[in-house]
């Protein structure tokens, strides 16, 4: 499973290898770092949906139940 997509002027890589897996999240700032890097734990029942908003709420992009703008839920690409 893998996911490619930009939020913000962020660019956001989600990637799974194997159903019974951890997502594997990068979020990177327009400046280049590194805003999320890591495996995202305890994740590996998680859907990409749920990976997405993890990524954007770990790179401090979107704080749920605010009146902040959701992230756009996915298509998964394969």
């Amino acid at each position: 499973d893998m996911f490619n997509g930009r939020y913000k002027q962020h660019d956001i890589e989600i990637v799974r290898v194997g159903g019974n897996r951890n997502w594997y999240i990068r979020v990177r700032a327009p400046n280049g770092l590194y805003a999320y890097d890591g495996y995202w734990r305890d994740s590996a029942h998680q859907s990409l949906d749920d990976a997405i908003t993890e990524a954007c709420t770990g790179a401090c992009l979107w704080t749920p139940n605010t009146t902040a703008e959701q992230p756009a839920r996915a298509q998964e690409q394969r």
